[in-house]
Formats: structure tokens, sequence, C-alpha cells
């Protein structure tokens, strides 16, 4: 029962970063547009976590269909600006549930890579601690080209484990962003739990 368990975790894990991924980089980002210069930066508390960011968040849930049923509650929240973005993903799984960390960055990975005109999609990650708790650190660039236009895109983000709740703090940027890197590290190394 236990290897079923953990099976369906890693489902779980590889939907729920596959649904971020989608969300971050899908049809509403507005890719190779130019950003404008991000000014209202400070901390703000969401989903769990305190952020610095240059708005205030927005709830956007997410659908997870089948494996709704190994979740016990989750929450979406989404600072959305023209070329930058921060989505903050608190999602608290049933008991006896094993949490693979791993499982979720592979998902986070196979889901940006499958978006459409993503090529040459390269990542990294790295253990990290965040407020005494385990994680990663995840970095991908991959080259997108997208409604006539071609550039890069950029998704980094943080994976935390406390207990059985998993949280994932990610930005996303493309080329057009002179600042995307700057305001992604800004964010990220914000990052603290409440």
């Amino acid at each position: 029962m236990k290897k079923v368990w953990s099976n369906l975790l890693n489902v779980v894990i590889a939907v729920t970063s596959a649904a971020v991924a989608y969300y971050l980089t899908g049809k509403g980002f507005s890719h190779f547009k130019g950003p404008a210069e991000l000014k209202n930066w400070q901390p703000r508390s969401v989903a769990g976590v305190t952020v610095d960011s240059p708005g205030e968040f927005q709830a956007a849930p997410l659908d997870f269909g089948e494996a709704k049923k190994l979740i016990d509650k989750s929450d979406n929240f989404k600072n959305e600006n023209r070329g930058f973005e921060i989505e903050v993903l608190r999602t608290t799984y049933v008991p006896n549930v094993q949490l693979n960390i791993d499982g979720a960055v592979n998902g986070m990975v196979s889901s940006v890579g499958a978006l459409e005109g993503v090529s040459n999609l390269q990542h990294t990650s790295s253990a990290i601690n965040v407020s005494g708790k385990p994680g990663l650190r995840v970095s991908m660039k991959g080259d997108r080209t997208l409604d006539g236009k071609s550039g890069q895109i950029f998704v980094e983000a943080l994976l935390l484990l406390d207990g059985r709740t998993l949280y994932q703090i990610e930005t996303d940027y493309d080329s057009s962003n002179p600042h995307g890197a700057e305001y992604s590290d800004r964010a990220l190394k914000s990052v603290k739990l409440n």
C-alpha cells in the first residue's frame, strides 16, 4: 500500500507542478512584449509565506482533477505584470502520502519543456533551506518561439517541504525583460515561511 501511495504522490506532484508551470508560461503570459519597470516592491504575506513582490497577489485556483483526492487543501496566488510573474502555491496532502520533491522538479521541467514553441530547455536544482525547512531551488532556461517572436524563457522556483505541505514559489520572465533575473532573485531570496 505504501508503494501505491508513493506512486500516486509522484503523479500528484507532477500534476501540481505541471499545472503551475502551465499557468505561469501558458497563453496568459505576455511573452516578448517588453515589461514596464516594476517599482512598488514590498513584503506581502500569501498562502503561508512572505515574499517581496511589486504588487498584490490575486487568487488563481488550480484544477487537480483526479489527483484532488490526495490533496487536503491547496491555495494558489499570482502577482502578474507585463513580462514578469510570481506565483505562490501551497498544497497540503492527506495523511500517509510520502512527499517526493524530486517528483515536483521533474513535473515542472516536463511541463515547461512541453509548452508550445519551447526547445533546448536546460535546468539545474540545488538544495536550500528556508525558515529551517528543506527544499530545492530550480532554474530553467529554454528557447521559445511564440506568435512569430523568438527569445528565451526563464522559470525560477523554490520548492519547500514543511510536514505534509509543499510550497512552490515561482517566477517567470523572458528575454525581453532586462530586469527579469534581478526581479526573480529579489523575490526568491526574500521568501520566508510564516
